[in-house]
């Protein structure tokens, strides 16, 4: 890809230099026939989803309504602008993001951020090469193609590419650009916005409402099936009996807790849990059936549950989700969410820790399994050393849970936790900066790190199109 990158400096850099007349008398004829300003910006996403603005000669008039809104595209192109997108001279201004990295000559074109909630998951393969002002998808189509076509053509681009394809690309570009094959000024006119071509919620009878006892199974079946088996094993979604907890939740009324599903006749599609707190909103939880993935389901309960359950005294949303599942996180940042910090997942064997190979003799220490672990198969409990008191979590069968470093040092009471339970292993969450003893990540094997997000619930509601907060 270095080749590819010197090459976009140097052919942006000739071709600026080459066209700098026409582009001067495109600019002067643009202030006068459209006024100010000349060039038109919008953020669009582009290498690894990194939003940049995109740069585009004005084609349209400033035309607005009595409220203020932009009349249709129709009533504000003239035929002079029909003119600069027939011969594509409105995207010569682009040649300056190529110059800045933001794009390249030959690429996917850069889609609207409002596009991001409905890509399959193979189409989000074009943002792992920069955006172009050409692509493979508008030499075999431009607008004339439908997205579905554009974005098969799009990913066979970023999986076959060459720089003998990009070559080619070029060559046959120019070529249309000056026989104007397959153009419409107003692309809207063939097709429908991605947006509203995908979502399914408002195409279909989808109803967002609070959860009730009633969708707990089906609530359980989302959420165990959104991640793999190993990742469920150490969540409570993944304890045997998550689903009489969930029933008992969902029956008791508690304002600083919410669940809202999305449903199409009697079927639950997915499901997103909130937890209200002085001055945060926590998103504990958000799934949707694999089928229903790319129809834009979450983004709308998500945007139900803030729209309406979200509160004056709300500053900021915050949730968690695990490194791996990067097509969240990027789905997150273009809401306005940035990292703030990162707790790791690490799984101890204690016999490992203790270096022995069975389980020593000893007496436990206040230990009870109480009724709540019996109802749901996980809770905590009380046990005492000489030195400290301490709370451990029950997680399912197989699982000890601490939060904090001190028990691993503990040898009575790593002692006791064997004698309770031989076949029991040790869950540790704790923060990054916290885990630096290196003897004992020797002995342990980290499985996963869990990223704390944070976004001003302003920029949420910027993001999601929530018109009043």
């Amino acid at each position: 890809m270095f080749i590819k990158r010197f090459l976009d400096i140097m052919l942006s850099l000739a071709l600026l230099i080459l066209t700098s007349p026409i582009i001067l008398i495109v600019s002067l004829l643009i202030r006068i026939k459209l006024g100010s300003p000349v060039v038109f910006k919008q953020m669009r996403p582009g290498y690894n989803y990194k939003p940049f603005y995109i740069y585009k000669f004005r084609t349209m008039l400033e035309l607005k309504d009595e409220k203020g809104e932009y009349l249709p595209d129709k009533e504000r192109l003239t035929r002079f602008g029909i003119f600069l997108r027939k011969f594509s001279l409105d995207e010569f201004p682009q040649l300056v993001n190529v110059l800045k990295g933001d794009m390249s000559l030959v690429g996917p074109r850069p889609l609207l951020m409002k596009y991001l909630p409905y890509y399959r998951d193979y189409e989000k393969n074009r943002f792992q090469v920069r955006p172009g002002i050409t692509g493979w998808a508008q030499i075999n189509g431009r607008n004339a193609v439908t997205w579905d076509e554009k974005f098969k053509l799009d990913a066979w681009y970023v999986d076959n590419w060459s720089l003998w394809l990009d070559f080619k690309i070029l060559i046959l570009t120019f070529y249309k650009v000056i026989k104007s094959e397959n153009v419409k000024a107003i692309p809207p006119d063939s097709m429908e916005d991605l947006d509203m071509e995908r979502d399914y919620a408002k195409s279909h009878n989808i109803k967002f409402r609070k959860a009730i006892e009633e969708d707990s199974a089906a609530i359980t079946h989302i959420v165990r099936n959104s991640y793999s088996p190993e990742v469920t094993d150490i969540l409570i979604y993944g304890c045997d009996k998550f689903e009489n907890y969930l029933k008992d939740s969902l029956s008791q009324f508690d304002e600083n807790y919410l669940y809202i599903v999305a449903e199409e006749d009697k079927k639950i599609l997915g499901y997103v849990e909130l937890r209200l707190m002085p001055s945060i909103l926590f998103l504990n939880y958000i799934a949707v059936l694999s089928e229903y993935h790319s129809k834009s389901i979450g983004h709308n309960l998500l945007k139900y549950a803030i729209k309406n359950y979200s509160n004056a005294n709300c500053k900021y949303v915050e949730l968690d989700v695990f490194s791996f599942n990067t097509s969240a996180i990027n789905w997150y940042r273009n809401l306005g969410f940035e990292k703030t910090n990162a707790t790791k997942i690490w799984t101890f064997d204690l016999n490992n820790i203790l270096g022995v190979e069975t389980p020593p003799k000893g007496t436990p220490h206040n230990f009870f399994v109480n009724e709540r672990y019996k109802k749901y198969t996980f809770s905590s409990f009380n046990i005492s050393t000489r030195t400290m008191n301490y709370s451990i979590g029950l997680l399912g069968t197989k699982w000890y849970k601490i939060s904090h470093l001190a028990p691993l040092k503990d040898t009575e009471l790593l002692n006791s936790l064997i004698q309770l339970d031989p076949k029991r292993k040790l869950l540790v969450f704790i923060e990054d900066d916290d885990f630096s003893d290196d003897n004992l990540t020797e002995k342990g094997k980290k499985e996963f790190d869990l990223i704390r997000m944070r976004a001003p619930i302003e920029k949420v509601y910027r993001a999601l199109n929530i018109n009043e907060h």
